[in-house]
């Protein structure tokens, strides 16, 4: 790929320089509501039946009419526990400790450690976090009078066995959030007790933590169906719902008055059981409002999310906030309402708990006035992982590949780019029977387990269900195709691939920030001259030395070196070794931890070549496995034979290309998988370590992917304006070169008078920051990188590249395809202190 580089023409001195950033990002409001099914939302019980909802959710439908709904959109499992996690964590249910839920008050929390969550994604960037409402996912509390943690069931626990006055670890202060008003299990119990900042919250006068079961509480009705245990005197489940709305309108208002970004994550207990509807809510009547108190709890929430966004106008800040709503699983069943016509599942099969459409299609609503489009719908599949993903392209904050490694980006789709798809292939679990679901596109396959989900692999498991969503949306019966002959291989295929990358680990989603490379483009091109011979990349390392990284990563026991071969040229070639390694192994380039987004079409055809240094003699069909790897689509690889007569010391050209089909145009991303450690039939007798069994050396160079196509980037904005001086260029001749209006959409045929780079020191966390706001074309972000010069004086020796974070990117009101990006220097400084930027395009032909 040929890379130019084009200087801004600015440099900023932060002494020179004193005012304030564009705030940019908006606030953030995450609602996850507790088994509200799609057909309990008002709007699409009317566009389904025709008919006027049984209990009617006003706020809810606004917020569909103000932003977008999302029609294929699902919680992670078919129950509450397991869901929350994968929302909270952006990683799907069987990466947690416990894949089936943390169900118990006083279990191990789910978060691992290493995990980033909502609150501490947006907490790291300076956002105000705040959690309330239902956990589920566990904590720490002591044994009375001890520092002892206690693992204790919940169910029938009682306040002499355990402290729940201080929640020590593992609640929402230890995940990210500021402040926090928690009901550890929601209104369903046990226990019944609620905190604040991790401190109990008594609620009312005399509140004392008690034997909590159906003789001592205020109303037998209260302790639901999972038993007694401890609670709070004063527990009462009709008034819960409103108390957790109130503090989170409190939370919205004190954050709002400060002027810094915020975010809430509110997890309502509706609609869960017991179904215990308040007489009125501020004076309207509520109980006995609809045919069954199931469908009264519907309005309550609508009324929570009204007083959520009455905070939020209130404050002056809705149309600065982004909104999402959505739930933990499908509906309930209510026979009752059922037979006046309402159904939870919104006419979809299945319920809570199972493993059909009606168990997990929830519904995703998301809401940001003057970026959102307003009453628009996506088809897309998406799934409650992706929140996270989402905020952070948002917002500006980051995580690494380590983490939310099921997430994906949402935010092209809430632009309006409706043919963005951020996934094709989707894994969820069902309920307590322990059911597995496997998406790719319209295909979906159930699997059967003897096991619970804690414990399940695969030779516990077996394909059950295979269903075409397109054909049959309501998964019947008789179109169940899992026994199909002609489906047969479908149904390997899809098993396989499931238990692949559970087994695996590997990251189901890109790695986060990156973006996609479309068709017609060299997606690598490396011949190593850039970096310094001598150089050394560790093991799982990136192939980089400073400020040029090659965008290739070493995988398993692999090291490399920048070497100079003769028989490669003038140049310097990548040695990769394994020799380290006594127990053997693969080691490859380009492996899965660090893949290459792609958007491929049928058609195309994708060509993978390089340069390999002979160092062992090949014997009769030996050959080396190198393969294309992807993730959404089946593994593509090829066996290269072309040089079994090459001798020792040779260098030989590897090049193969393959025709894009229907199974790779569904890949997200594309790796190179090298290996330079091989089996027995792999190498002669004769390699370096004389054993049969191992090349431990081997020297690569021009590695190439490129894959065919129409004209892109740059290449495709000249050719649109018949632009004629390439480029570096200036066609018009109003002192911007071509390269520079296609990375700022800018005119090229015409004088431009773009109003230049903003640049300010602005505060952060007590510190000053110097930052720069600029316009971007949207397109050209695929193609362009902005690079930064830092120095503390003007010496032409002391330029090093600067570290800076995107604060932000955001949508021009006006203009669809502007998008304007705020990035700042991760080093603070005094307004006396002098720090120099020089910022650099680089942009790719």
């Amino acid at each position: 790929m040929q890379i130019r580089k084009f200087s801004l023409g600015i440099l900023l001195s932060s002494w020179l320089l004193m005012g304030s950033v564009w705030a940019a990002t908006p606030n953030i409001v995450v609602i996850l509501a507790d088994d509200f099914g799609l057909g309990d939302v008002g709007r699409q019980h009317t566009e389904r039946t025709g008919n006027a909802p049984l209990a009617a959710t006003p706020a809810i439908d606004a917020l569909a009419n103000e932003g977008m709904w999302f029609s294929d959109a699902h919680s992670p499992a078919a129950l509450c526990a397991p869901s929350r996690y994968a929302v909270m964590s952006g990683n799907y249910n069987f990466r947690s400790y416990s894949p089936g839920g943390v169900w118990n008050t006083f279990g191990q929390n789910a978060i691992a450690a290493g995990d980033t969550t909502l609150g501490s994604l947006v907490k790291a960037i300076g956002y105000t976090t705040g959690f309330v409402g239902k956990w589920h996912l566990g904590g720490d509390f002591y044994v009375p009078n001890t520092t002892t943690i206690t693992r204790r069931n919940d169910a029938n626990a009682l306040p002499t066995q355990i402290d729940m006055e201080e929640w020590i670890a593992g609640g929402p202060q230890q995940l990210g959030f500021d402040y926090d008003f928690t009901a550890t299990n929601g209104v369903q119990g046990p226990t019944y007790v609620a905190h604040e900042n991790g401190s109990w919250y008594p609620l009312g006068v005399g509140s004392a933590l008690i034997d909590y079961d159906e003789n001592s509480a205020s109303d037998p009705l209260f302790v639901s169906d999972k038993g007694p245990g401890i609670g709070d005197s004063n527990w009462d489940a009709r008034a819960l719902n409103m108390l957790l709305a109130d503090k989170a309108a409190n939370f919205i208002t004190t954050s709002a008055a400060t002027g810094d970004p915020f975010m809430l994550y509110y997890c309502s207990p509706a609609v869960h059981i017991p179904h215990l509807p308040p007489t009125t809510i501020d004076g309207e009547i509520i109980a006995g409002s609809t045919i069954t108190s199931h469908l009264d709890m519907n309005r309550v929430l609508d009324l929570e999310v009204k007083k959520i966004v009455d905070a939020l106008k209130a404050a002056g800040v809705y149309e600065d906030t982004l909104i999402i709503f959505t739930s933990d699983n499908g509906g309930l069943i209510d026979n009752a309402a059922e037979t006046a016509g309402h159904y939870s599942n919104g006419g979809f099969k299945g319920n809570k708990n199972q493993a059909f459409e009606g168990g997990h299609r929830v519904p995703f609503i998301t809401v940001w006035p003057g970026v959102i489009p307003a009453n628009s719908r996506c088809n897309s599949m998406v799934n409650g992982t992706d929140i996270l993903a989402t905020l952070a392209a948002i917002t500006g904050a980051s995580f690494s590949d380590s983490q939310a490694l099921d997430s994906h980006n949402l935010y092209p789709i809430l632009l309006g780019n409706t043919g963005y798809e951020p996934r094709s292939e989707m894994m969820q679990q069902g309920g307590s029977g322990g059911d597995l679901m496997f998406r790719q596109g319209a295909w979906k396959l159930i699997m059967s387990t003897t096991k619970g989900h804690n414990s399940v692999t695969k030779s516990d498991s077996t394909p059950w269900k295979l269903y075409n969503l397109d054909d049959n949306p309501n998964e019947n019966d008789s179109q169940n195709l899992v026994n199909d002959s002609a489906q047969a291989s479908r149904v390997t295929q899809m098993y396989d691939r499931y238990w692949q990358i559970r087994n695996s680990s590997a990251r189901t989603a890109p790695s986060f920030g990156a973006s996609v490379s479309n068709a017609g483009a060299e997606i690598i091109n490396e011949d190593f001259s850039a970096i310094s011979f001598g150089d050394t990349t560790g093991i799982n390392a990136q192939i980089t030395d400073g400020s040029y990284d090659t965008g290739l990563r070493l995988n398993n026991h692999v090291t490399g070196e920048i070497k100079t071969n003769p028989s490669f040229g003038n140049g310097h070639v990548l040695q990769l070794s394994t020799g380290t390694n006594p127990a053997g192994g693969w080691g490859a380039v380009s492996a899965a931890n660090n893949p290459y987004p792609v958007s491929f079409s049928i058609g195309q055809e994708v060509t993978l070549s390089f340069d390999m240094l002979v160092q062992a003699a090949l014997e009769g069909t030996a050959n080396i496995n190198i393969e294309l790897r992807m993730s959404d689509a089946t593994d593509v690889s090829r066996a290269f034979t072309e040089y079994t007569s090459a001798s020792v010391g040779q260098t030989v050209n590897v090049s193969w290309t393959t025709v894009v089909d229907a199974d790779m145009a569904n890949a997200s991303d594309i790796s190179i998988w090298i290996p330079i450690e091989g089996v027995q039939d792999n190498y002669s007798t004769i390699g370096p370590n004389s054993n049969g069994t191992e090349l431990d050396v081997m020297q690569i160079d021009n590695i190439k992917l490129t894959s065919s196509g129409t004209a892109t980037g740059f290449t495709q904005f000249a050719e649109d304006n018949g632009l004629s001086g390439g480029i570096t260029g200036d066609d018009d001749g109003d002192g911007w070169s071509n390269a520079l209006e296609f990375v700022f959409g800018l005119n090229p045929n015409g004088p431009d008078t773009m109003t230049g780079p903003q640049v300010s020191i602005a505060p952060d966390g007590g510190d000053n920051y110097l930052t720069l706001t600029f316009p971007r074309s949207k397109e050209a972000d695929l193609f362009t990188a902005l690079r930064v010069w830092r120095s503390l004086t003007l010496a032409s020796d002391s330029w090093e590249v600067g570290e800076t974070e995107i604060v932000s990117v955001v949508q021009d009101p006006q203009n669809t395809d502007i998008e304007h990006v705020t990035v700042r220097s991760q080093f603070s400084i005094e307004t006396n202190d002098r720090e120099f930027l020089r910022f650099e395009v680089l942009t790719s032909e």
